[in-house]
């Protein structure tokens, strides 16, 4: 994960702990591989200036073959997809909107178009 994270966003990171979700298929036929979607893969860095630096540099640049989030709980992701309607709707409309954990932000303030 160090290297991948070091190779795709350009972010030295200290990995203090890193482990897999999800179970393994233990059914190993031919099939089950090509259909089978990657383990995701929990990694806590030592330091949370390091973790806001990777949260940053992926939403900026979309590295290719990762997909880095914040883990969240159940009951946040699901208040946030509640809202997601509510967001859109601002930012259709020009206002800045974002989550902070399971609150829903919406600022009145236009965002400065670039001419």
């Amino acid at each position: 994960m160090k290297q991948a994270i070091q190779e795709q966003l350009g972010v030295d990171v200290d990995i203090e702990r890193a482990h897999r979700v999800e179970r393994r298929n233990h059914d190993r036929s031919s099939q089950d591989t090509q259909k089978r979607k990657p383990r995701t893969i929990v990694c806590v860095l030592r330091c949370w200036k390091q973790r806001e630096a990777v949260l940053k540099k992926a939403r900026k640049s979309k590295p290719s073959g990762l997909f880095i989030s914040e883990d969240l709980a159940l009951a946040t992701l699901q208040r946030r997809a509640a809202q997601v309607g509510k967001l859109r709707e601002a930012k259709q409309a020009g206002k800045i909107a974002y989550f902070v954990l399971d609150r829903l932000v919406i600022r009145d303030q236009k965002i400065p178009s670039t001419v």
